[in-house]
């Protein structure tokens, strides 16, 4: 799950709460990736056992299943999309459930929401690293790519929102966008 480019998933309950064995992040070692990136249903998951039959088990293998499984119908709805388009996609239509990013990641799979998206902001998620309020003052800038993938023109207003360290301000450019169908812009 450490790999930059890897799907990883940590599993829910059917409560839509972070299961309490789920597999967590940050990272060691690597505190700009943000892991898990989104959580699916893996508590309680009834699947096939070896030697035959079934059997109730928990866990992220019971989860990854469950995001794979999306990821392959939004593939098949969007065959021309990237892996990267497809996780992003899955992330931005994530239900929050309220947990920290390290617990959710964006939050749990919904793919019927996926399914119906209007855009796309690529990539998922962006971590600038390990902050804190003894760190002295630096710039960073990261780029995302915000795709229309509607046949209708699509205004936004783009904002950062959450808690930032004291001190800590932000810029986006451009900050209101229009793009047609199949469009695309850079914001950095």
């Amino acid at each position: 799950g450490v790999a930059r480019k890897a799907f990883t998933v940590g599993a829910s309950t059917k409560w839509d709460t972070v299961w309490s064995r789920s597999a967590r992040g940050p990272v060691p070692g690597y505190h700009e990736l943000i892991k898990p990136d989104t959580v699916a249903p893996g508590l309680s998951i009834t699947s096939t056992k070896w030697g035959g039959g079934y059997q109730e088990s928990s866990g992220t293998s019971m989860a990854a299943p469950h995001a794979a499984g999306c990821a392959a119908l939004i593939k098949q709805l969007h065959p021309t999309w990237s892996p990267r388009m497809i996780q992003a996609n899955l992330m931005n239509t994530a239900a929050d459930l309220g947990e920290d990013v390290f617990s959710q990641g964006a939050g749990r799979v919904r793919v019927q929401d996926a399914a119906r998206a209007g855009a796309v902001l690529a990539p998922g998620s962006l971590g600038l690293g390990k902050v804190d309020a003894t760190q002295e003052v630096w710039a960073a800038s990261k780029v995302l790519q915000l795709h229309n993938v509607s046949t209708d023109t699509l205004h936004y207003s783009l904002a950062v929102n959450g808690t930032l360290p004291a001190g800590v301000t932000t810029h986006l450019e451009p900050e209101s966008v229009s793009l047609g169908p199949d469009e695309s812009v850079m914001v950095t």
